[in-house]
């Protein structure tokens, strides 16, 4: 585990140190308004291992992505740019640090665009490999984990991914609903009184 240090800037003009372990999950809690979501800010840019998920979120999901570099996909989603590998990471909230706390984040077009790059990548130097060596096993990517981890979780609803899309379906393989749905429910819940 790495320690990480950050001096966080006070009323008074000292600053407070905050020291954390990358590896582990820290949980920030407090009243409305204290000052949560700057600290989130604050800790993202400092430091460049360090991918806040902001709680504004903007629920506009695409269908399907396209695989593309994944080096690229992974500046992209960290940095806001393909080719922006700097630890700057005010880009990716429009380049305006005023609005970092509030700026509505759209990161799962970007993480699934990640998702779906390292499995294409990996796919290739695999069948490649495999030419080579039929008996080599397959790897296992982020995309096959995630897979694993939603069945254990989620036990009600099936995760298929398919050729750059992410769909779910009920476990009795009823009407099959794509990502664009995942937030608000409207089709595995038709005809179902709450």
């Amino acid at each position: 585990m790495t320690a990480h240090h950050v001096d966080v800037p006070s009323i008074n003009g000292n600053s407070i140190p905050l020291d954390l372990k990358s590896g582990t999950i820290t949980v920030i809690i407090g009243a409305n308004g204290s000052g949560k979501s700057r600290l989130g800010c604050l800790i993202d840019v400092a430091l460049k291992d360090c991918h806040r998920i902001p709680a504004q979120k903007n629920l506009h999901f695409n269908d399907n992505t396209s695989p593309i570099n994944l080096q690229a996909a992974i500046s992209e989603l960290l940095y806001g740019h393909r080719r922006h590998t700097s630890a700057n990471k005010i880009s990716r909230y429009g380049g305006d640090q005023k609005q970092m706390v509030t700026q509505l984040m759209s990161d799962y077009d970007k993480l699934l665009k990640v998702l779906f790059s390292e499995d294409y990548e990996i796919a290739t130097k695999y069948r490649s490999e495999s030419l080579v060596n039929p008996n080599i096993p397959a790897p296992e990517t982020v995309l096959d984990k995630l897979s694993f981890i939603w069945e254990k979780v989620l036990i009600h609803r099936k995760l298929s991914v398919s050729s750059c899309q992410v769909e779910v379906s009920g476990i009795d393989g009823g009407e099959i609903y794509s990502a664009t749905e995942l937030s608000d429910c409207p089709a595995p819940y038709k005809g179902v009184q709450i």
